[in-house]
């Protein structure tokens, strides 16, 4: 699993306007100046959170972007999955790949591991609030770490193969 640069940025960004609280909407240029990042590359990114309904847009001289919910509403799945599409992917799954499948009479284990790792990943990021972020609530977040239950997701054994027999 590995998100790009846009992701990354999408977080800061995010988290950025989240700390400036501003009443009205917050400039690319401002944050690409705060942050020392390209214009260009954070317009993109703001362009992929408009489309996934993140923040808004207002044109004009005072326009910018604002958050269209409160943080504490907007999760790190929602921004990983603005900026990548999904949070994890079952590369063997045949809606995801049409060239990476088993075979139907091959039972391998692999593929309920990784959809129980998207599961478990999506569950978590879920319960990662962008306010969480912002405010660096590090408290909270090694809580949820610390609760995962790895009796929760039940993984099933690969079975047998012929030259087991």
């Amino acid at each position: 699993m590995r998100y790009t640069s846009k992701t990354e940025y999408a977080f800061i960004c995010l988290c950025y306007m989240v700390k400036k609280n501003a009443p009205t909407p917050i400039n690319v240029k401002e944050i690409a100046g705060e942050e020392n990042y390209s214009y260009a590359f954070i317009e993109k990114v703001f362009q992929k959170l408009r489309k996934a309904n993140i923040v808004t847009s207002e044109q004009g001289n005072k326009g910018g972007y604002t958050l269209v919910k409160n943080p504490s509403h907007i999760s790190m799945k929602d921004i990983i999955e603005a900026m990548e599409n999904k949070t994890y992917e079952v590369f063997c799954d045949p809606m995801v790949s049409k060239k990476v499948t088993c075979p139907p009479n091959r039972r391998c284990g692999l593929k309920q591991v990784w959809k129980n790792t998207k599961t478990l990943l999506d569950g978590f990021y879920e319960s990662i609030s962008l306010d969480m972020l912002a405010h660096n609530n590090i408290n909270k977040i090694t809580e949820l770490t610390t609760n995962i239950n790895p009796n929760a997701v039940k993984i099933h054994a690969c079975p047998r193969s012929r030259l087991q027999r």
